[in-house]
């Protein structure tokens, strides 16, 4: 498809030498202040905290921006500025934002789980056809969906997310047949690596993307194929023989088959 792949890597330490400036002091003290008032006050639902921290990075966005250190910056510093204010922000809160309600963690736990039982389906399950399939392009989407896992801010997860499509995409002119893939052809991909990858925290992870990447740069491709990822880890939960080219009994025996492996280990 006729995508770009383009990422604009974020230059943090060019958003803290601004925050050091002598007269950023104000502006810093502000944005310490709210994220210590934040981790001291009580913890919040999911839906309060997504609330109060947007909010406030709404608000703290607006005085960075205003402020005469970044507003006679050039656009692409200004973008790098609030890049640089929403990791520090989610750097600072982790602890409260990622995973950080049993549920989630459940969640977490119970989708990790599932993915394991599912590992016996290949390619034909899913009716992706060897022209689509190439072991180092998927190796390496698979490494990066891991990444989309373990990375620490909204906007690495969503870098990793990327790199996982653009190597699923090169697969035609690596195999160098089957034409230009269409979204079609790439869900079921991103499903089968998704299952093979079993990335760490995944519900929370996506759940960490979708609250805390602001609404205003959460767009074009990243978010393009951040709600193809979202969408393939709904897929997988909600997954029965229906779905996949399988006999209904065949799925259901090798799926009970891991539960009795798992059996015999505990025993």
């Amino acid at each position: 498809g006729g995508f770009m792949w383009e990422r604009e890597p974020v230059d943090y330490d060019g958003f803290l030498a601004i925050m050091r400036q002598t007269r950023t002091t104000k502006l810093r003290r502000r944005v310490q202040s709210a994220c210590d008032d934040l981790l001291a006050g009580p913890k919040l639902s999911l839906e309060e905290t997504r609330e109060s921290v947007q909010g406030l990075q709404e608000e703290l966005e607006e005085a960075l921006l205003h402020d005469p250190a970044v507003a006679s910056l050039p656009p692409a510093q200004q973008r790098n500025a609030c890049e640089g204010l929403e990791r520090y922000m989610v750097t600072r809160l982790r602890g409260r934002l990622l995973g950080a309600h049993v549920e989630q963690r459940q969640q977490d736990a119970a989708l990790h789980a599932l993915i394991l039982r599912l590992h016996f389906l290949s390619p034909h399950h899913l009716d992706i056809p060897p022209c689509r399939q190439h072991p180092h392009a998927w190796k390496e989407a698979v490494d990066a969906l891991r990444r989309f896992g373990e990375a620490l801010t909204p906007k690495e997860k969503l870098e990793a997310s990327l790199d996982a499509a653009r190597h699923i995409y090169s697969v035609p002119d690596l195999n160098g047949e089957g034409g230009p893939m269409s979204a079609d052809e790439f869900l079921p991909i991103l499903i089968l690596l998704l299952i093979r990858a079993n990335p760490p925290d995944l519900q929370s992870s996506i759940d960490f993307v979708a609250s805390f990447r602001a609404a205003k740069r959460l767009i074009g491709e990243e978010a393009y194929f951040f709600t193809h990822l979202a969408g393939a880890a709904y897929f997988i939960e909600h997954l029965d023989a229906s779905r996949l080219s399988i006999d209904p009994q065949e799925f259901e025996r090798r799926m009970r088959e891991d539960d009795d492996d798992e059996g015999e280990v505990e025993a």
